[in-house]
């Protein structure tokens, strides 16, 4: 029994408060109250005593232990936008779950949504809150090994970079993962024609002239392997001309000076 709800007073009340609240409640059972006791009625009489007893009584207050107050069921988030189905809530599911380290979780409702129906996580979420989404998607792409749609990512968010900053002087990570991607990893799930468009994607990009140095010499090599040389030795120059001192400058030199084709691009 919890004498505190017996009685219907707060559980840090003071002495006034648990008499006045015992006498109000005898008092409502009385008999010149409520005409003839019954069973019920006396057993609630003793309930109240036995209420009023615990809180007043020093040596029974000792001993006395309260019941444990009931846990209130906390709201669940994420459980309520799971059982939601329209875009706005998936937006915010997919953004919940990468800030809270679900970013598989996240990835795969996102890979759904994308490929179900026409899904504007960007427009959903607005500008600022869809780079840092697009952001932790992109790395959980890279973990899976997906890096086309990885550096899809990261390229959208240099655009919106370029148009105003945002990320500022964290952008310098973007690039190294599109530099990465680019040059590294993406390199055998692209077709050259469409690995050589994508790096002029990023070459449009706010990129440091290191960084667009780098890839204007991976163009050159790409080109020079594909039998373009004259998109090889203009990549090249790009490249010379951006950053000189770059070590991968003379090696391009002496590789493109080896067998310099000047035909025309097939590529563009």
């Amino acid at each position: 029994m919890n004498p505190y709800v017996v009685l219907e007073i707060p559980s840090d009340s003071d002495l006034k408060t648990i008499k006045a609240a015992f006498r109000k409640k005898i008092k409502a059972l009385h008999p010149d109250t409520r005409g003839e006791v019954s069973a019920d009625r006396l057993s609630e009489v003793h309930k109240l005593i036995e209420a009023y007893e615990l809180l007043t009584d020093p040596e029974r207050q000792k001993t006395y232990v309260p019941p444990p107050t009931p846990r209130r069921e906390e709201f669940n988030y994420r459980d309520w936008l799971s059982q939601r189905d329209d875009d706005e809530s998936r937006a915010k599911l997919i953004f919940y779950d990468v800030l809270r380290e679900r970013s598989p979780e996240a990835v795969e409702l996102y890979a759904r949504m994308t490929k179900e129906r026409t899904f504007a996580l960007e427009r959903l979420l607005g500008r600022e809150d869809f780079m840092d989404c697009a952001f932790m998607l992109a790395l959980e792409y890279e973990r899976q090994a997906d890096f086309v749609q990885a550096c899809r990512l990261f390229l959208r968010i240099g655009e919106l970079e370029k148009e105003r900053p945002f990320f500022r002087h964290f952008f310098v990570e973007v690039e190294e993962h599109l530099l990465n991607l680019l040059t590294l990893r993406i390199t055998w799930q692209l077709s050259p024609a469409d690995l050589a468009a994508t790096i002029h994607e990023a070459l449009a990009l706010p990129l440091h002239s290191r960084t667009q140095a780098t890839l204007y010499g991976f163009l050159a090599e790409l080109y020079h392997n594909h039998g373009e040389g004259l998109a090889a030795r203009q990549s090249w120059q790009k490249a010379k001309s951006l950053n000189p001192k770059d070590k991968f400058v003379k090696k391009w030199a002496r590789v493109l000076g080896i067998s310099m084709n000047f035909g025309i691009s097939l590529i563009f």
